[in-house]
C-alpha cells in the first residue's frame, strides 16, 4: 500500500467516526467539509517522511477510542472532532516518534493550529476522556492494519 492510499483511507475512516456524530440530513451536508478539514491537517504533517504510518493507525486507533467514550457524553458540530483527533494525534507523535520533538508548539507549527488549542486538545483527550490511559494495544494496532488491508481490498474490488 503506497502513502497517498493509506492516508486516503485513513481521512475516510475519519471522515466516518467525525460524521457518525452527526445527524443523517447533515452528514450529507458535511462529508466534503470534514473530509477537507482532515485533509488539511494530514497534508500538513505528511511531508515529514520519517513519520512512520504505524503513528497514524496509532491516532486512527485512539480516535476510534475517543468517539467511544464521548458519543453519550459530548456533542459535535461538523468539523468539531477534528480538534479531538489532533489531541489524538499529537499523543501519538509523543508516544512513537522518537525523536523527541513534538510538543504542542512544534505540533502547532506544523499543522498551523494555535499552541494554546493544541494544549487545550491534548489535556482533553489524555486527562479528561482517557484519564491517562491511552488503551491502544498490540492487538488492536493488528486490527486496525487488518482492516486498513481490508478496505484496500474492497476500494480495488469496486475498481
Amino acid at each position: 500500500m503506497d502513502r497517498s492510499e493509506f492516508f486516503s483511507i485513513l481521512i475516510d475512516q475519519l471522515v466516518q467516526i467525525e460524521l457518525s456524530f452527526l445527524s443523517d440530513s447533515a452528514e450529507q451536508i458535511a462529508r466534503e467539509e470534514v473530509r477537507t478539514g482532515y485533509e488539511k491537517l494530514l497534508a500538513q504533517l505528511t511531508w515529514f517522511e520519517q513519520l512512520s504510518s504505524v503513528i497514524f493507525l496509532y491516532s486512527l486507533a485512539l480516535a476510534k477510542i475517543l468517539a467511544a467514550e464521548l458519543t453519550h457524553s459530548y456533542r459535535f458540530n461538523r468539523g468539531e472532532f477534528l480538534f479531538v483527533y489532533t489531541g489524538a494525534l499529537l499523543l501519538s507523535l509523543k508516544l512513537l516518534d522518537d525523536s523527541g520533538v513534538w510538543y504542542a508548539e512544534d505540533f502547532a507549527k506544523a499543522t498551523d493550529i494555535s499552541v494554546d488549542l493544541v494544549s487545550e486538545m491534548e489535556t482533553f483527550v489524555f486527562i479528561d476522556v482517557l484519564q491517562f490511559n491511552l488503551r491502544v494495544t498490540e492487538q488492536l494496532l493488528e486490527q486496525e492494519w487488518l482492516a486498513f488491508q481490508l478496505s484496500k481490498t474492497s476500494a480495488a474490488d469496486l475498481c
